[in-house]
């Protein structure tokens, strides 16, 4: 059966970040765990799997096998007969080593001619149920690989998903409803401390200022935008702050510039991602000496690149000047609330000033 094929090759593969732990691919230890379940009309439904010693919890699919290996550790893995297979691994958190290096380190083993990845199609650093991770795509002799390691307080899990590359596409939504119902264990749940240090941010040729906590960096993307989120690799990353100006063109003034530019925004809020919802779109006064200023606040959800986002958007106009300010927090959906006040400290220091010099 294919399935069995494929866990003979990969179940290799993931072992090589716990040395400890290190078992070989035909080792004949796998211990099944039931995890067929009939709801009332007899139609097998998920069950939820507790691991016994690192304490996280995943969803199985409905008709899939669940199988342990390792008493004292269990790492496990889950069979479809659909033709995929999901390798779940897990062990004490190496924070010594940063995500983008447990990549590395599995590729240094898997990853080039002659080895099971021929070749890396993407990577991204993400979240996974409020936890940081990284996760690459990879193609071998027609079949695909995903990998996604989620970093824990006091665990590494190491998620790979594995299919014919045939069949990837439309067997990855399963993959991705493990990843949905993961939850890590109570010890492994991060508390993210919310601060707001002293740092400034100001290009008085924007006309404005705005201060962002110490630990976070920003970029320019654009000659008008500023960025700010936690450096790479950190719990923030994926959380951003942006203020940018925009001049819509035949805009005749600064409220019509404000109208322009948000009508702009959802426009192109539409065009690129999905399942775009608007949860709120209301006045939004800027009230701050020298001036008071009737802006626009949107508040939207939507879906890209498989993940749902959060984002609030607040648009004032630029007193004097057929300009708009923009200020806005994008974050995934499931840790939008960790950095809301952060995020809404900022926007309380976004200072407009009188002038725009240069």
């Amino acid at each position: 059966m294919k399935v069995q094929v494929f866990g003979q090759v990969f179940m290799i593969v993931a072992w090589g970040l716990y040395p400890t732990t290190l078992m070989a691919a035909n080792q004949k230890f796998e211990k099944p765990i039931e995890s067929k379940r009939l709801n009332a009309a007899g139609k097998a439904q998920s069950r939820i799997y507790t691991h016994p010693v690192r304490g996280f919890t995943i969803a199985v699919p409905p008709g899939a096998q669940l199988l342990e290996r390792d008493d004292k550790n269990p790492q496990i893995s889950i069979r479809s007969r659909k033709g995929y297979r999901v390798s779940i691994q897990s062990g004490p958190v190496r924070p010594n080593i940063p995500l983008h290096d447990m990549v590395l380190k599995l590729e240094a083993k898997y990853l080039g001619k002659g080895k099971t990845w021929g070749y890396k199609e993407d990577q991204t650093f993400k979240k996974i149920s409020g936890l940081p991770a990284i996760g690459a795509l990879y193609k071998g002799a027609h079949t695909k690989a995903r990998v996604d390691i989620i970093r824990g307080r006091r665990t590494d899990h190491v998620f790979i998903f594995f299919a014919a590359e045939r069949e990837y596409q439309q067997l990855e939504h399963e993959y991705e409803w493990i990843l949905a119902h993961f939850r890590p264990g109570p010890d492994d749940i991060l508390k993210p401390v919310v601060t707001l240090a002293s740092n400034l941010y100001k290009e008085p040729k924007y006309g404005y200022t705005i201060r962002y906590p110490k630990e976070w960096v920003y970029i320019k993307p654009s000659r008008m935008t500023a960025m700010f989120s936690g450096a790479e690799g950190s719990d923030a990353y994926s959380a951003i702050v942006s203020v940018q100006n925009i001049s819509p063109p035949n805009a005749n003034s600064s409220e019509e510039a404000a109208i322009k530019a948000l009508s702009e925004l959802k426009s192109s809020l539409q065009k690129s991602v999905q399942q775009l919802q608007i949860l709120n779109d209301r006045p939004w006064e800027y009230f701050r000496e020298p001036y008071r200023l009737n802006g626009r606040e949107l508040i939207v959800s939507y879906r890209h690149a498989g993940q749902s986002f959060t984002k609030r958007i607040v648009v004032v106009p630029r007193p004097f000047h057929n300009l708009a300010h923009i200020w806005s927090y994008t974050a995934p959906t499931e840790i939008f609330d960790t950095y809301v006040k952060t995020a809404n400290k900022m926007l309380l220091s976004w200072t407009i000033l009188a002038t725009i010099k240069g």
